[in-house]
This record gives C-alpha cells, sequence and structure tokens, in this order.
C-alpha cells in the first residue's frame, strides 16, 4: 500500500477504500507484519562485501544467524543478523583471518612498539630481527629463524664466516663469557659434551678478570 501510495500520490486511506469497494479485504496489522518479515528474511538478495565475503540473506537461518562466506578462506559460518545488519565495520571474515588482516599492517618495524629489531632474552643473548638479513641470508640461513623471524646474533655471526646455516647440535661459545660480546674472535663453535656449564663460564670469566687485573698491577710496578 505504500508502494501504491507513493507510485500514484493516492493517501493510504483512498486507496484502503477503494479495494474495499472493488471487494478486496484489506489484510490486518499483524497480517502485515508477519508478510513484511517474511519477506524480509526470505527474499532478500546475497550480498558480496567489497573483501569477497558474501552475505547469505535468501538462505534458510538458524536462530536468527544469518550463513556468511568468509572473503579469504572462503569458510562458512553462521553470524549474528545484527552484525551482518547494523554494524558498520562488519568484513564477513572468519576471526583468524580478520586477526590476519588486521595485524598484517602493524607486524615488525610498523608496529607501535618497534624498537630496531634487536632484543635481549631472559638468558643475556642479543636475538635480531630477520630485517637485518639480506633475501639471499634468508633463505641460506631460514632454519635458524624462530617462529617470530628472529635469530640468535652470535649463531649468526658464525654462519656468516662459515657460509652455511649452523647444525642444531653445534653450540657457539663466548670466550670471555660475555654473551653480549658477539664479535667473531670471541665466538668458538663446541659440542654439547665440551661445552661449559654456567659456573665453569663464571669461574673463566673471574680468572681472566684476574689476570687482567694482576697485568695492570705489574704494568705500574704496584706490589701487594
Amino acid at each position: 500500500m505504500n508502494s501504491l501510495s507513493k507510485q500514484f500520490h493516492i493517501s493510504r486511506p483512498k486507496i484502503r477504500s477503494v479495494l474495499i469497494n472493488a471487494g478486496i479485504p484489506p489484510r490486518s496489522s499483524k497480517e502485515q507484519r508477519s508478510l513484511g518479515a517474511f519477506c524480509r528474511y526470505h527474499y532478500q538478495e546475497d550480498r558480496q562485501l567489497d573483501n569477497g565475503s558474501i552475505i547469505f540473506w535468501s538462505k534458510p537461518r538458524v536462530n536468527k544467524n544469518v550463513l556468511v562466506q568468509c572473503g579469504h578462506c572462503g569458510k562458512q559460518r553462521y553470524c549474528q543478523l545484527r552484525a551482518c545488519k547494523f554494524k558498520r565495520n562488519f568484513t564477513g571474515l572468519c576471526p583468524l583471518c580478520f586477526n590476519r588482516n588486521m595485524n598484517k599492517d602493524r607486524f615488525a618495524d610498523k608496529h607501535p612498539s618497534w624498537k630496531g629489531g634487536k632484543i635481549l632474552d631472559k638468558r643475556g643473548y642479543f636475538y635480531i630481527y630477520k630485517s637485518y638479513l639480506s633475501p639471499e641470508e634468508i633463505i641460506l640461513f631460514s632454519s635458524m629463524l624462530n617462529n617470530r623471524g628472529y635469530i640468535f646474533e652470535h649463531r649468526l655471526v658464525i654462519a656468516r664466516a662459515l657460509k652455511r646455516a649452523l647444525e642444531r647440535s653445534e653450540i657457539v661459545h663466548h670466550l670471555n663469557g660475555i654473551k653480549t660480546d658477539n664479535r667473531l674472535c670471541n665466538l668458538k663453535i663446541v659440542c654439547a659434551s665440551t661445552h661449559p656449564g654456567e659456573e665453569q663460564r663464571f669461574v673463566d670469566s673471574l680468572r681472566s678478570e684476574i689476570a687482567r687485573l694482576q697485568k695492570l698491577l705489574d704494568d705500574n710496578n704496584i706490589s701487594y
């Protein structure tokens, strides 16, 4: 009735009286609401979003949930009707693809918490991000990268000198016991059986410090 009123510029009461005179009984308000709801729920066209996601308005619904297809992986799932219809930033993506899409521009040097790609772990070793590596080195040392794209700096120094990736059984030892001193002259490859433990490394560092102080005293002719 609204469409007829707008199309022919006739008031709704007049259209109602014409239908009654023609022997066509008007529908009750309850019938109109149920018919409108049926048309809204069952005769809407499917909608495709800009990212490729599809909202299947024409397919049956489960507890007022609409079937939606993810635009990235193609996975179908049911979403709330209110989110599909009224949420402005509704993307139609599944949670996994949505997180990947949101974080792709906030990773590594694009992240606001980026600190240069070089971090110090709890054990005292330096990690560096793969952005420090050339594309050829990323391919060559791919087995040495962790799942976040970081690599131990001391192992990278040795690997660059040998021009090959290190095996897991090859342990890089710091000769002076200082884990942040990653100069090539301070690094040595050892196996697990010959690699000194924490106590031995502490003893070696003390011995080297004592030898340095002894030499300093001898150079200045100081007796003790």
